[in-house]
């Protein structure tokens, strides 16, 4: 059962409504017109910019950042566990008063579409990307924010999607503190030292934590290393690298095609992603804003028939492919996906190739497989090997070349011989995905 925007249940939010904050907009009941007063004098907000006052509206701007003010000022923390980006920056208790004495003002505005939000000397502006993110990507937003009030400003980027972009975008490390590491250490301490934050809430803080910490930081503080991720039809099965599998329940999987993120895997079909967290056994899915797949959410493309993210020499791309047969590239410094590119012929796109070379491929409808550059969507020459009949995925694994053959059954090509972690299992798609140390390797 898929679930949207945060992978809300229904039944999941209702037997726990009382016990945590909510996470959907529509969730948050209606606020007291001397609360929605206090926060519009508190951090000096510019209501009409907004749309005017709304007190009940989830879909409403305003609403919204009164219940990204609500998560704020109402979550509570423990002691508790602490990571690799719990530096006690801010103090636990003091997020809200910490946040309005950073912010002069916060106001709506459309003149930025690169960005999400943006500070000058204090003052806010929240951009259109703001205002399709969910609770928690907002609230990332307002205290990534505040930071640059004191002092914090952002660095070209050396890797990532802004690499060679010319757009200072990156903290220089976690250890300068500024408002990427702010930003994840609220992240991590929702998913470990969260008291009354709803599961799925601290679920989306560990996938947008792993999502952006993985780029934002030029000297990257996270140790990585990937497992073999295979789907079946109803669960996902990891293979570590001692070779033992751990098995993730997401419901039916059906025609959802398997990718590999920047913080794990998703789970894609046409216009929709749905993030699925390694690091939790059973879970729903939910709408993935934690890699670039993100990009469906703003509906700039439509009619997608595949996409990749990718990372080629240290920048990270993501090219779709139409059902119109055009292909896509993401300018990430002008904030637009590319103009088309014919692709007629084109079936799908992949990333690893039938004679084990890896990076971004198109498969033609006849088999024919071509590199693809993903920066100006030129192909290569046509590899020797065609993609041949009877497969359906092919992944590199620990020096082993493994295909998964439309009977379910993953082989290893150097002996021909089934592939015995995964033996018993009906698989039908095979990726490698990225874990990462700052909640544990693999759980």
């Amino acid at each position: 059962m898929k679930a949207i925007y945060g992978g809300i249940l229904t039944a999941l939010i209702a037997s726990v409504a009382n016990a945590y904050l909510p996470v959907d907009d529509n969730d948050f009941g209606c606020i007291t017109r001397a609360k929605a007063d206090q926060y519009v004098s508190d951090f000096n907000i510019n209501v009409s910019s907004f749309g005017g006052m709304e007190l009940c509206n989830g879909n409403s701007d305003t609403k919204k950042l009164f219940n990204d003010l609500q998560m704020v000022e109402e979550g509570s923390f423990s002691g508790g566990d602490r990571n690799l980006f719990i530096r006690n920056i801010i103090p636990t208790a003091n997020y809200f008063s910490w946040l309005k004495e950073q912010t002069g003002s916060i106001r709506r505005g459309h003149d930025m579409p690169t960005a999400t939000a943006y500070n000058s000397f204090g003052n806010f502006t929240m951009q259109d990307g703001w205002a399709k993110l969910s609770t928690l990507g907002r609230v990332g937003t307002l205290i990534h924010e505040a930071r640059h009030t004191e002092g914090y400003s952002h660095t070209q980027c050396r890797q990532g999607p802004y690499r060679d972009a010319y757009l200072a975008g990156c903290d220089s490390s976690l250890s300068q503190q500024g408002s990427h590491g702010v930003e994840m250490e609220y992240y991590s301490r929702v998913v470990l030292q969260g008291q009354n934050f709803h599961p799925v809430y601290t679920q989306m803080a560990r996938l947008m934590n792993l999502g952006r910490a993985n780029f934002v930081f030029n000297d990257n503080p996270m140790a990585q290393k990937d497992g073999l991720i295979a789907a079946g039809q109803h669960e996902l099965i990891a293979v570590d690298s001692d070779l033992n599998t751990h098995e993730h329940v997401v419901g039916d999987i059906g025609d959802l095609r398997l990718k590999r993120t920047s913080f794990g895997a998703t789970l894609y079909k046409g216009d929709e992603a749905f993030a699925v967290d390694l690091y939790q056994s059973e879970q729903p899915l939910m709408k993935d804003e934690f890699s670039y797949f993100k990009l469906l959410l703003d509906g700039r493309i439509t009619d997608v028939a595949d996409m990749q993210e990718v990372d080629v020499a240290g920048r990270r791309y993501m090219v779709a492919l139409t059902q119109r047969g055009q292909l896509h590239t993401y300018i990430y410094a002008e904030g637009r996906w590319s103009a088309p590119s014919s692709a007629a012929d084109v079936l799908s796109l992949v990333t690893t190739a039938p004679d084990g070379s890896e990076g971004l491929f198109v498969v033609s409808k006849d088999g024919t497989v071509y590199p693809l550059n993903p920066g100006n969507l030129r192909k290569g020459s046509a590899l020797a090997t065609k993609w041949p009949q009877g497969v359906v995925d092919f992944a590199n694994w620990r020096s082993q070349r493994l295909a998964v053959e439309t009977t379910g059954r993953v082989v290893d090509l150097s002996s021909g011989k089934a592939y015995s972690p995964l033996e018993g299992y009906q698989v039908q798609q095979l990726v490698r995905a990225p874990y990462y140390n700052a909640f544990g390797f693999e759980q």
